[in-house]
C-alpha cells in the first residue's frame, strides 16, 4: 500500500515513524507466521513449519490440494530464493502419505481435517501461487528477476515494520507485482 503526503499540488511518498529494530522486526515476523492465512487472505491447510536460515518455511496445501510453500524471512537474496524454490520442489515431490505425516495432528487427523477443509471451500477454486515469500528485505538481484518469475507461481510480499510514537508498531505487508518490476518503474500517463 503506497502512502503519499499532499504537498501543495504534489504527492510525496511518506513513511510513518521509523524503521523497527531487529527485535521488533523478529517479533513482527513471528506474528505474521502465526496469522499467515489472515495476512495472505488465502485458504491454506497448514502442514508444518520448519525453521530455516533467517526465518521459517511453511509446507501447506491450497484449496485445490496442490502443495505450496510459504516462507517468512528477514532477508531474501538470490541464493535464498533458489533455496526456497528447492524446498518447494522437495515438498511437491513428496507422496500423499509423506505429506500427511508432516501434519501436526498426525496421519489419523489429517484425513478428517483435510476433508473438513475441502468441504468448506467453494466447488470451483483456482490454484494459487506455489511459492510465497514474505520478507523484510529484498536484494536487488531478487527484485530484478520478479518480472520473469511471477508467471511461474512465485509471489513475493515486502514486509515493512515501523515504530510510531514509541508505543505503536505498524506492520505493512505489500505484494510486489512482477508487472511493476517488469515495467521499470513509474509511468507518466498524462501531464497536467
Amino acid at each position: 500500500m503506497a502512502m503519499y503526503e499532499l504537498d501543495g499540488n504534489h504527492l510525496l511518498p511518506v513513511r510513518l515513524g521509523r524503521s523497527a529494530d531487529s527485535i521488533t522486526l523478529s517479533h513482527s515476523l513471528v506474528a505474521i507466521q502465526r496469522q499467515i492465512v489472515d495476512v495472505l487472505r488465502r485458504p491454506l491447510f497448514p502442514l508444518s513449519w520448519d525453521e530455516i536460515d533467517g526465518g521459517a518455511s511453511l509446507t501447506a496445501l491450497d484449496a485445490t490440494g496442490q502443495v505450496v510453500v510459504v516462507e517468512v524471512l528477514e532477508r531474501v537474496d538470490s541464493a535464498g530464493l533458489l533455496a526456497a524454490m528447492s524446498r518447494l520442489t522437495q515438498a511437491a515431490a513428496a507422496g500423499r502419505r509423506e505429506i500427511a505425516s508432516r501434519y501436526a495432528g498426525g496421519l489419523g487427523a489429517f484425513s478428517e481435517d483435510w476433508n473438513e477443509f475441502r468441504e468448506a471451500m467453494p466447488a470451483q477454486v483456482e490454484p494459487g501461487p506455489r511459492l510465497t515469500i514474505l520478507s523484510a528485505a529484498l536484494e536487488p538481484d531478487v527484485v530484478g528477476g520478479l518480472g520473469v518469475l511471477a508467471s511461474s507461481g512465485l509471489e513475493i510480499h515486502e514486509v515493512d515494520v515501523r515504530i510510531v510514537d514509541e508505543s505503536r508498531i505498524v506492520v505493512v505487508v505489500e505484494k510486489i507485482s512482477g508487472m511493476d518490476v517488469a515495467s521499470g518503474g513509474p509511468l507518466l500517463v498524462a501531464r497536467a
